[in-house]
């Protein structure tokens, strides 16, 4: 907790992938809940990058509402002008339920890189199918089970069905792990939430033991 996935580490991922020399290259950013999205909005005006945002003004931070889709084509939306602003945005922010209630945009755009925050909260069925899209051709999960883990119903005391609790981020997580891979995850070290003494604990108690 604390130490900057989503103001630092994904401002950074954005930041390099935009700096690349082709211009054809396209960010899709996506989380979990409408809240994490504010947040995402949030990072990306600060740090004085273009996006657009998918979803309604009901939904949005007044703030960020000018970056909304729906705003941005008016009142009389025409295909030809929401083509155009798809293929002219190069980071485009939704969260995965609006992304799997439109498939449509994936004919309109094309996606260099698909970074996924807050990914530890997401169940695989509601996030693989995106993910596995021909229109992403890579992807980066952002999150940490351990603080923000998956929420279900269902109880752990099956084995038959203990995998179905998994986030695809936790599973990825465990599989690279198992296999003794270690190319593919990072762990980042610095936080600034709390006094050193105090992150010793959870460092300790649910980190360190993986």
């Amino acid at each position: 907790p604390g130490t900057g996935k989503t103001s630092m580490a994904l401002r950074f991922l954005v930041e390099e992938e935009l700096s690349t020399i082709n211009s054809k290259l396209s960010t899709l950013i996506m989380s979990y809940t409408n809240r994490a999205v504010d947040e995402i909005c949030a990072m990306l005006t600060d740090a004085g990058i273009d996006y657009l945002r998918l979803g309604s003004e009901t939904s949005c931070d007044p703030r960020f509402a000018d970056h909304l889709l729906d705003r941005a084509i008016g009142e009389h939306p025409r295909l030809d002008k929401i083509r155009q602003m798809m293929k002219d945005t190069k980071v485009v922010v939704s969260t995965t339920s609006t992304m799997l209630s439109r498939p449509y945009l994936f004919q309109l755009k094309h996606f260099s890189l698909c970074i996924v925050d807050e990914a530890s909260q997401i169940l695989e069925p509601n996030i693989i199918g995106l993910l596995a899209s021909p229109q992403i051709d890579r992807f980066i999960l952002i999150g940490d089970h351990k603080q923000l883990p998956a929420v279900v119903q269902q109880p752990d005391d099956d084995p038959r069905l203990s995998a179905c609790r998994l986030s695809l981020f936790e599973r990825l997580l465990r599989v690279e792990r198992e296999a003794g891979r270690t190319a593919f995850t990072a762990i980042l070290q610095r936080q600034g939430r709390m006094h050193p003494d105090i992150a010793a604990f959870p460092n300790e108690m649910f980190y360190a033991k993986e």
